[in-house]
């Protein structure tokens, strides 16, 4: 993915991970992107408050190189598709 497309504060993404080695089954979770701050100790500079069922607002705190697993809509709609992989925010 072009290293311009970054996420934008206050909108909506999504987590896709993968259950089983035969990557067969996503699971996905939705999250709002909440800022960017200074990297910690462990490289973590991107904070997204996870939303949905289950969830109180917990935190979720990516690397940069993490991204890849996070998706906008048109994105996420590619990755599901069975087209090979959509474009993340890395």
């Amino acid at each position: 993915m072009e290293t311009s497309c970054r996420p934008i504060v206050g909108l909506i993404y999504y987590l896709v991970e993968y259950e089983g080695e035969e990557v067969s089954r996503p699971i996905l979770t939705s999250c709002k992107y909440r800022e960017r701050v200074a990297k910690d100790a462990e490289g973590r500079e991107h904070i997204f408050t996870m939303i949905g069922p289950g969830y109180s607002g917990e935190e979720l705190f990516l690397r940069e190189r993490d991204l890849d697993t996070i998706f906008d809509l048109p994105g996420l709609l590619k990755e599901l598709g069975g087209s090979g992989r959509g474009d993340s925010l890395q």
